[in-house]
């Protein structure tokens, strides 16, 4: 036989079974990998939030579980319903944003309003501890007397106090001059002491950023 023809078998030959051996190898390691992960996906789905491992309980047992359960549950709504409160229903901001205004996003959020401005809060201490020092209240324009409710946080011109002051709207009326408003800071006992018109507020209260 030609020397060539012997060379070129013996190659042939060490080829295929370097081939077949690497199809082993391959085949032995993806079997491997796929049985590695299915005994941690099964624990994983056995286990409830707790970490038990329910399939290793008796009948008995989960059932003395789920009675516990249901009376932790019973306990927690019977404490916050006796729960002593004020009894006195206070006025809360007007929902000036509403839900479709609002985007979030995974990096980002975008709210959807016009005529915003933003106030850095001082040292005062009026609004604690809604408000305090160094946070960021976000306003928006009122249009009209109508965009003013009692219970909103408001910014407004004071003519006694020749500064922007930011506190909550305590009581809405009108006199001879027309439309006015009461202000109060949540921290103060007394009321602000000047009538404030619709032309001295500056901003609505819609967010603050701490």
């Amino acid at each position: 036989m030609n020397k060539y023809i012997v060379v070129i078998i013996v190659l042939l030959v060490l080829f295929l079974g370097t081939l077949s051996f690497s199809i082993f190898i391959l085949t032995q390691g993806d079997n491997i990998y796929s049985k590695s992960l299915q005994p941690a996906q099964s624990e994983v789905s056995k286990a409830g939030p707790s970490g038990i491992d329910k399939t290793r309980l008796s009948a008995e047992e989960q059932q003395k579980l789920m009675r516990d359960k249901i009376a932790l549950e019973k306990q927690l709504i019977a404490e916050i319903e006796n729960r002593p409160t004020f009894n006195e229903e206070k006025d809360s901001p007007f929902d000036h944003v509403k839900d479709s205004q609002v985007k979030v996003f995974q990096h980002k959020v975008e709210i959807s309003l016009k005529d915003v401005t933003w106030y850095t809060i001082r040292d005062t201490n009026s609004m604690d501890p809604v408000i305090d020092a160094g946070n960021t209240a976000l306003t928006i324009k009122p249009q009209s007397e109508d965009d003013i409710r009692r219970g909103d946080v408001a910014v407004y011109d004071s003519v006694i106090a020749r500064d922007m002051i930011i506190h909550r709207v305590i009581e809405i009326s009108s006199d001879t001059q027309g439309w006015y408003s009461k202000f109060k800071g949540d921290n103060l006992e007394y009321p602000d002491p000047e009538d404030v018109r619709f032309t001295q507020i500056k901003g609505v209260l819609v967010g603050i950023i701490y």
